[in-house]
């Protein structure tokens, strides 16, 4: 019986968020960061490293582009570390709210910060807020999202308000500006396919500022 316990489906929601220190030894363009998962399953990732020699490693996996979090204007070298605090509101055995400061891996903004809010009953709440030093052109990417799932990812919605969802989970994706939400399919060395989708956030025009609220809710109960 003690085996048969252990070996149960999981259910308990984890989350992992990413900041930075001046005297990091090996850091990546991934201030900002937020992996979720729940029990086996991946629900929002970092695509992981393929191999250090490869030039995907500093194009993709080693970049902003293969993390979740800003994609516009990320500090160049990727392994530049940087001074990106994490700030912990709250922290309990029913959830957190922290806020890091992302402003120093993006020269693109004069002012970068990611507020994280989560429950254990499986509310995970995103807000970015970016300020950039020079109006981001229309159609730019501003947001990835990278999921743990292959499948399809089912969109609906425009302008300011947009849902994502795939079993299991929902997204529901609100700013202060227009923007367009689409997917887009990645690689990664975290999934067994080792192939996922990803939310794709741009901006419908130009913008000097944004401020996006990115809001999972996931099935705590569901198992792979």
């Amino acid at each position: 019986s003690q085996l048969q316990a252990q070996s149960a489906p999981q259910t308990a929601l984890g989350l992992w968020m990413r900041g930075g220190s001046t005297t990091d030894n090996h850091c990546q363009r991934d201030q900002g960061q937020v992996s979720i998962y729940c029990g086996n399953r991946q629900i929002l990732i970092d695509c992981g490293v393929s191999d250090y020699g490869v030039p995907e490693y500093e194009n993709f996996y080693s970049a902003a582009a293969g993390h979740s979090t800003m994609q516009f204007g990320g500090l160049a070298p990727n392994g530049k570390p940087v001074y990106a605090p994490i700030t912990v509101r709250t922290l309990n055995n029913q959830g957190g709210s922290v806020s890091i400061d992302c402003t120093a891996g993006f020269p693109s903004t004069s002012n970068y910060s990611r507020d994280v809010d989560w429950s254990t009953g499986g509310d995970v709440k995103i807000t970015d807020r970016a300020t950039f030093r020079t109006p981001a052109p229309a159609t730019t990417e501003l947001f990835r999202f990278h999921t743990g799932t292959e499948a399809e990812l089912t969109i609906q919605g425009a302008g300011h308000d947009w849902t994502v969802s795939w079993p299991g989970v929902v997204v529901r994706l609100t700013a202060d500006v227009a923007i367009d939400v689409n997917q887009a399919s990645f690689p990664d060395q975290i999934t067994v396919s080792k192939v996922h989708r990803a939310i794709v956030v741009r901006c419908a025009s130009a913008c000097s500022e944004i401020n996006l609220v990115t809001a999972f809710q996931v099935d705590t109960s569901m198992h792979r």
